[in-house]
C-alpha cells in the first residue's frame, strides 16, 4: 500500500508514511513487522532487546487503571545473538518496501549498550526502560544522556 501524500524525512530516511510501528510485541516477529509495513507503517521498531535473553515479569502484566492500561512486561526479549537473526530476516522481508527498520535495545551498563548496538543500525535506545536497572546516582540513565544519543 503506497501513501504518497503522507510521505515525509525523518531522521535522515525519506518515509512513504508518517506512521512508525512503536517497539512492542508487534516487533517479535519479521511476518508482523512486514505486515505493518503492508498496512501502511513508513518505519517499524522491533521489540526491545538486550544482551541476554531475558523472561520478564510474570503475570499478570497489565492493568486497567480505568484511563487506559498500564503495564510491565519486564524486558522479555531472546537477547542480541537471537535478535540479530530476526533483525537480519526482518530487513530483508523490509527491503523491497522501502521500510526501514529501528532496533530497539536496553541494557544495565554503558559497555553492555556497546555490545548489544552492534546488532543493527539505527539504534533505537529505550528511555522508559528502567527495569534494566541502567540508572547512575545522579538519575541519569546510563547510555541515553541527551549529549550521548543522537
Amino acid at each position: 500500500m503506497q501513501h504518497d501524500s503522507l510521505a515525509c524525512d525523518f531522521l535522515g530516511f525519506r518515509l512513504r508514511s508518517p506512521l512508525v510501528l512503536a517497539s512492542g510485541i508487534i516487533g517479535t516477529s519479521a511476518t508482523l513487522m512486514a505486515r505493518a509495513a503492508y498496512a501502511g507503517a513508513g518505519m517499524v521498531t522491533a521489540k526491545s532487546c538486550g544482551p541476554t535473553p531475558r523472561t520478564g515479569h510474570p503475570n499478570p502484566v497489565a492493568l486497567d487503571w480505568g484511563g487506559g492500561l498500564i503495564n510491565a512486561i519486564g524486558l522479555t526479549n531472546p537477547g542480541a545473538e537471537h535478535e540479530a537473526v530476526l533483525l537480519a530476516e526482518t530487513k530483508r522481508m523490509l527491503q523491497p518496501l522501502g521500510v526501514p527498520l529501528i532496533a530497539s535495545i536496553f541494557a544495565g551498563t554503558v559497555e553492555e549498550f556497546g555490545q548489544v548496538s552492534n546488532v543493527a543500525v539505527p539504534v533505537n535506545v529505550n528511555p522508559s526502560a528502567r527495569q534494566s536497572r541502567a540508572v547512575d546516582d545522579a538519575g541519569v540513565i546510563l547510555g541515553i544522556a541527551e549529549e550521548r544519543v543522537a
